[in-house]
């Protein structure tokens, strides 16, 4: 009878076959838990330099051969009744899982780009209901306690999607209007405290609930760290938003030229901090300047 395999490489290293339960102590060390994981990653043959590289990444030993065997040989006892490893003449190495097996980063990267479609298409509360779960998951580091420089690659790519989840999450709510808006979005903020978007997204989602003094204090927060970190000035969609949050009456008024043109008095100078919203003058410039 075929057992049901699930496979956890976001935290420690977890594989559920069937009744049995693996932990990361119960594999060969440190290097039969990193190589168990680039062969289940890799659904297929890997040669064994590239193994090699990882475990080795900066001086082969001269017994690597044999040291990569004997990791190999435990990982066939230890995966017995729930894969089968093989080789090519000690070549290359393959984990040939079932085919329904799932291994939880693969099945969270395929589930936020179905989200990702689904949005695309118009359908905002399905992805919203797809990517939600798979959030907790790629917050997990990739192989918790292994690090390698390998572990660290894939552990960037996983981020990249987290992030794309998380973007993606608080642009629907903001959509929605949902009140779970707020949260979603400071989320993003911070994972990604130098993304504009994700700021822009958070006055967005205070806007929305009435909150205008969050609104304005987050565009704040977002003028001194690009002007901080980068001597720039917020975009105009984040202009845009302090603005909305201001209100007609008392919102500074939009220059019609580009930033890069612009030589009015509010424009921000990478040599002294901008004045806040609060305090931004009128434009003084030759061009036509309206609210």
């Amino acid at each position: 009878m075929r057992v049901k395999v699930r496979i956890r490489l976001a935290g420690p290293l977890q594989i559920e076959a069937g009744t049995r339960r693996l932990d990361a102590a119960d594999f060969p060390g440190r290097q039969g838990r990193l190589v168990f994981a680039a062969l289940a990653l890799a659904r297929g043959p890997v040669d064994r330099n590239a193994l090699a590289d990882i475990l080795w990444p900066n001086r082969l030993p001269a017994s690597w051969t044999r040291d990569l065997s004997a990791v190999i040989s435990k990982l066939r006892v230890l995966s017995t009744d729930f894969a089968e490893l093989t080789t090519g003449n000690g070549r290359w190495y393959a984990l040939q899982l079932p085919a329904d097996a799932r291994i939880d980063v693969e099945a969270a990267t395929a589930a936020i780009e179905g989200a990702e479609r689904d949005r695309a298409a118009g359908d905002a509360a399905r992805a919203l209901h797809d990517v939600e779960p798979q959030v907790s998951v790629l917050t997990e580091p990739f192989l918790a306690g292994d690090d390698c420089a390998w572990v660290d690659e894939r552990r960037s790519a996983f981020r990249d999607v987290l992030v794309r989840a998380l973007v993606l999450r608080a642009e629907v709510l903001c959509g929605l209007g949902a009140p779970a808006a707020v949260s979603a979005a400071q989320e993003l903020v911070d994972a990604e405290p130098e993304r504009e978007q994700a700021y822009v997204l958070l006055m967005r989602a205070y806007v929305a609930r009435g909150d205008r003094v969050e609104a304005l204090r987050t565009y704040e927060q977002l003028r001194k760290m690009l002007a901080d970190e980068f001597g720039l000035s917020p975009s105009d969609d984040a202009d845009d938003m302090m603005r909305t949050a201001l209100g007609p009456e008392d919102a500074p008024p939009r220059c019609r030229q580009r930033r890069s043109r612009c030589r009015c008095r509010h424009r921000s100078s990478t040599r002294a901090a901008p004045p806040s919203w609060a305090a931004t003058p009128r434009c003084s410039g030759s061009h036509r300047c309206t609210p």
